[in-house]
């Protein structure tokens, strides 16, 4: 059990590198961090949050609960932080549910909300305090603490870019809460001009803006407009150019990938850098001036012998090329490359995950593509990704059916949230 309610006076480094993980998205990395620090000092309270908080941002909402209990952070309650995770993981709980159960922990979430508001007046728990009561069914507490909050924010004069998009976002859910839709609108353009390549901090805010919408029996269409760029998983068929006819296939890759960024608006792509199709993407995103991060299944050395090494000698340079220009890089093992049956869903749900979960921590809509190398040219859309019969299709509570399918020369694609796209054995 934890006694201490204390911070370190040695954290403030990592803190900062951590923070500014979960900001890009990385939260595998930022938790890990987080978990190393706590080896050598348990107590730190900053680094149980940031922990949990890792954990509750990526979807695993039973291990957040637990590790918020089992923290001692259940024990805290004067710290607005701690109070205010407490709420958010109860939140993202409830909103997996439906019906009574929805409405029990939504009034839970609000409760533990109310608590710190009530301690520290802070805006962000009154704010959450008043969606979280009208998720519950009470739209008159929710109307309250909206007038409380509007009425408490500062005017904005801050100079951090961050906290003021905060402010200002905060008077936008208030105004929406309070049935001021227009007056909303113009505060939520205000906070995305104040830091508009905060993208992680404005899906939460279009997702918290949407949830107010579908309570209220709204359409929600009008915040597509504020939609961050979209997000994208990749994977490829690997193959040597030498005998593939590499200039014809590449050309063809290359204009299909062109052609889907532009139409679905990407801003981000996530996968690994495996000769042939993940490479000449990986190029492309790259071209067109779009973030690529990197999600390796192993060490470098080890991917190179398996991954680049048997398609011939031209892969090296273009996968060095790649790799330097890359915004981030995560590394699935730091072990040997074992046989890739056993191991291809890891990188894959990784890559996934860290756009995807309805979460949505750097896009509003992810969007995976599957690129094959036959001899048809297929374009599929719809919620669904094809793999061969018998191979695990899914993790965590989305479903998606295994399909018969042969080598599919084609881009496979989902747009649906809370899908998970895995690559099958015949890639």
């Amino acid at each position: 059990m934890w006694n201490a309610v204390t911070d370190c006076p040695d954290d403030k480094s990592d803190l900062f590198d951590i923070d500014a993980l979960i900001k890009a998205g990385e939260l595998l990395a930022a938790y890990d961090k987080a978990r190393t620090f706590l080896k050598s000092q348990p107590h730190s309270l900053s680094m149980r949050h940031r922990a949990v908080l890792c954990l509750a941002r990526a979807g695993a909402l039973e291990q957040a609960q637990k590790e918020y209990n089992r923290l001692g952070l259940d024990a805290i309650t004067d710290n607005e932080d701690i109070l205010a995770l407490g709420g958010r993981v109860l939140k993202a709980i409830a909103l997996e549910e439906t019906g009574t159960q929805r409405h029990r922990l939504a009034m839970a979430s609000a409760d533990k909300y109310a608590q710190a508001y009530q301690k520290t007046g802070g805006y962000f728990t009154g704010i959450n305090t008043a969606t979280m009561s009208l998720i519950a069914g009470n739209k008159d507490r929710a109307m309250t603490m909206a007038g409380k909050v509007l009425a408490s924010l500062p005017n904005v004069n801050d100079a951090r870019a961050e906290t003021t998009y905060y402010q200002e976002a905060t008077r936008a859910e208030a105004l929406l809460l309070l049935g001021l839709r227009e007056e909303a609108k113009g505060h939520l353009a205000t906070s995305i001009a104040c830091d508009p390549k905060n993208y992680s901090a404005r899906a939460g805010t279009l997702a918290q803006l949407k949830l107010i919408e579908n309570a209220l029996d709204q359409n929600p269409q009008w915040l597509d407009a504020f939609r961050p760029p979209n997000a994208m998983h990749f994977t490829g068929h690997m193959f040597d150019a030498r005998h593939d006819k590499g200039p014809h296939n590449e050309n063809a890759i290359i204009e299909r990938v062109t052609r889907l960024i532009h139409e679905e608006k990407i801003g981000f792509g996530f996968g690994a850098l495996a000769a042939g199709a993940d490479i000449i993407i990986a190029e492309t995103l790259l071209a067109l001036g779009k973030e690529l991060h990197l999600v390796q299944p192993a060490p470098d050395d080890a991917f190179i012998q398996a991954s680049l090494i048997p398609f011939g000698p031209d892969w090296h340079d273009r996968f060095q090329f790649c790799k330097k220009r890359a915004a981030t890089i995560s590394y699935v093992n730091d072990g040997r490359l074992i046989p890739m049956a056993l191991t291809w869903p890891s990188p894959a749900e990784l890559q996934w995950g860290m756009l995807s979960s309805g979460r949505e921590p750097l896009a509003a809509s992810p969007f995976s593509s599957q690129f094959g190398m036959g001899n048809r040219s297929i374009f599929r859309r719809g919620p669904h990704m094809m793999l061969p019969a018998g191979n695990r299709p899914d993790v965590g509570k989305s479903s998606i059916p295994s399909r018969e399918c042969a080598m599919l020369p084609s881009i496979i694609g989902s747009t649906q949230p809370n899908r998970h796209a895995l690559r099958s054995n015949a890639i």
